[in-house]
């Protein structure tokens, strides 16, 4: 294998961990959506946002690179599959489409987490109280 036939496994690799992302955010909102406890499922949103978040600077950066692989590979006569010039293309779209749903997302979210923030301070106050008294 040459140097230019090892980057069509980065292509694809690259393509596939885009694919991984978007599947597990789409899992993560359907989990959230079908839950009963809206706790659960606003944490749920809320981890899905947060590794979104975590990976987008590296997987904005990714596509140029990506497609400047692909071009260098077809200006040596090798032949990408139609599959993975088809995911490196809908990559990308498929990418800034689910950054621009959890964005959406994080507005929609706001009223429920500072409902939770509310919560989280009661039970804190409500500990300290029973602390208070047993100290008594």
């Amino acid at each position: 294998m040459n140097c230019d036939q090892h980057q069509v496994p980065v292509i694809q690799a690259g393509c596939i961990n885009v694919q991984y992302a978007t599947a597990c955010c789409r899992l993560g909102r359907e989990k959230a959506a079908k839950q009963a406890e809206y706790r659960r499922a606003l944490y749920d949103m809320l981890s899905c946002m947060r590794d979104v978040r975590k990976r987008s600077d590296r997987t904005d950066a990714m596509f140029d690179p990506l497609k400047d692989t692909a071009a260098m590979l077809h200006g040596f006569g090798i032949q990408l599959g139609d599959n993975v010039l088809k995911q490196l293309e809908s990559a990308e779209f498929k990418w800034k489409g689910l950054k621009k749903k959890m964005l959406n997302r994080r507005e929609q979210l706001a009223a429920l987490q500072q409902a939770e923030a509310v919560e989280i301070r009661r039970q804190s106050d409500a500990f300290a109280e029973r602390v208070d008294d047993y100290r008594k």
